[in-house]
């Protein structure tokens, strides 16, 4: 490490196990009160390099979490998505600005491979907004989007980019964030929602949560309007114990919000009942 040191920086990461070179990290200033989370990074398994700071945050309440990752392409997309998903999630429990970064080796312009979609609907789910969409690998026959940035909706970000660089065979990305206090012109509401993360454990065990319901109340209910209430209610309590990652979540309230109408819901539980 000693030939790559920077003035004015300190490097805080973690070496890649049972395997020469390799890891990751982050070089951070000097001036900036930082510290390593060890309850994330070591609790995940050693088929991920993930690294994870927390910067104090002296200008806003909640300090900034930066997670670098990488995922060697022998670790399968799926593996790789649910220790993110994981390390996102208890992130949130935290109540921590975040700020996900490093080389996934997904290519998230390839919207045809359904695989490497499952980190943008992660992201998605966690209210983390991807700031690279410029190719950050070229060859000679593809272009792909393989390292990235990615940040809660509630940082200001003045700047992204991609840094013409013959370094690496990766481009490096940038971002830059303001963390001044601001005064937001949109009026921001708590309110109760639900979100849901469909992983394959998830889903295997929403599945036998249903086989094991009693359904009985349904069937045996001849009002078409009270059976989909009854209906609706065991689904959701299925649904909230095997698929619910959030209990509350801030939005912001636009006008041209849309939902089903209400000729919508009465066909959908027409069809339903028939069924």
């Amino acid at each position: 490490m000693d030939m790559v040191l920077m003035n004015g920086y300190c490097y805080l990461g973690k070496n890649r196990m049972n395997k020469n070179g390799g890891g990751v990290g982050v070089f951070v200033r000097n001036t900036h009160n930082v510290k390593a989370q060890h309850d994330l990074n070591d609790s995940l398994t050693t088929t991920l390099e993930i690294f994870a700071i927390e910067i104090a945050n002296k200008a806003q309440f909640k300090n900034i979490v930066v997670v670098v990752a990488y995922r060697p392409p022998s670790c399968s997309v799926g593996t790789f998505c649910e220790s993110i998903d994981d390390v996102l999630t208890r992130l949130n429990e935290k109540n921590k600005h975040i700020v996900v970064t490093g080389d996934f080796n997904i290519n998230l312009t390839d919207d045809i491979n359904s695989n490497n979609n499952q980190l943008q609907q992660i992201m998605d789910l966690h209210g983390l907004c991807k700031l690279i969409n410029l190719p950050t690998r070229i060859t000679a026959n593809k272009q792909s989007v393989i390292d990235n940035i990615f940040v809660d909706d509630s940082l200001n970000v003045c700047l992204q980019g991609v840094l013409a660089c013959d370094l690496s065979d990766h481009l490096p990305v940038l971002t830059q964030i303001s963390f001044s206090k601001q005064v937001k012109k949109e009026k921001l509401i708590v309110v109760p929602s639900t979100k849901f993360l469909f992983s394959s454990n998830r889903i295997s065990n929403l599945n036998k949560r249903l086989c094991e319901i009693d359904w009985t109340d349904v069937y045996d209910c001849w009002d078409v309007e009270m059976a989909w209430v009854k209906f609706v209610e065991l689904f959701k309590c299925c649904m909230i114990k095997c698929c619910q990652y959030s209990k509350f979540n801030v939005h912001k309230f636009s006008d041209n919000v849309r939902g089903l109408s209400s000729n919508k819901i009465s066909e959908t539980k027409t069809v339903l009942w028939i069924r």
